[in-house]
């Protein structure tokens, strides 16, 4: 009984010895998290985003699972390619820094390449008629979870990546779109009462520090909208 006894903890020691440790970071909205992987990878995690990753990566692939939006910087090792898994999308890479957006309340998602080189898989519908692809520095892949269809453009990557150092960057974007991103980055609830408004277009630089309102403020100057504050508090 003895010998078995002690077999058994043996055993469970081993078992435990493998079995990964999983540690789940969540980046509040107006947040920013940075974070250092045990492969000495560094991932900002942008607001109302999760990242799930093990603590002790210990299998031939070094995989994480994102929700929301994050830029990695990969600690380059050819024998275990990095792998970030998000809904719709797989990416696998060996070395490299990149963006990642996929916000469940967004109509699209997108993968930006800043050097290096990645493999981008979409998954589900989104992989309807859709092959994978290899980046090239300078180059995003976006696809429209509603029509499932995918682009690849080329685009100024920095700008894409540029949230993790206090900016905001809008590319024509619908305003109920910008309207998201505010809310995240801010940590604030936008009502937008005109339909027509949620359509219309706009682009912008701007440094997030200087406040919100300095953002509505300089989108009011070109389009006729007006804005009140409630103070729910």
């Amino acid at each position: 009984i003895v010998l078995l006894l002690i077999m058994s903890g043996v055993n469970f020691l081993k078992t435990e010895t493998f079995v990964p440790v999983w540690v789940e970071s969540k980046t509040p909205a107006g947040g920013l998290t940075n974070l250092t992987l045990s492969d000495g990878t560094i991932v900002a995690l942008n607001a109302n985003s999760t990242l799930s990753y093990p603590l002790t990566f210990q299998k031939e692939t070094r995989t994480v699972k994102l929700a929301g939006e994050a830029y990695f910087e990969v600690t380059e090792n050819p024998a275990h390619p990095f792998v970030v898994e998000t809904k719709g999308m797989k990416i696998k890479v060996l070395g490299t820094r990149f963006n990642v957006r996929n916000y469940e309340d967004d109509n699209r998602l997108s993968a930006t390449l800043l050097e290096g080189s990645v493999n981008v898989e979409l998954l589900g519908n989104l992989s309807t008629g859709n092959k994978a692809v290899i980046l090239e520095p300078g180059q995003q892949i976006s696809a429209d979870k509603t029509t499932n269809l995918m682009e690849i453009s080329e685009v100024n990557t920095d700008l894409y990546a540029s949230w993790k150092d206090g900016q905001c960057y809008f590319d024509n974007e619908r305003f109920a779109d910008i309207v998201k991103i505010l809310e995240r980055q801010f940590g604030v609830s936008i009502t937008i009462t005109s339909p027509d408004l949620e359509n219309q277009l706009y682009s912008g630089f701007f440094t997030k520090k200087k406040g919100i309102l300095q953002i509505l403020n300089s989108f009011k100057k070109n389009r006729n909208f007006d804005y009140r504050l409630i103070d729910e508090g």
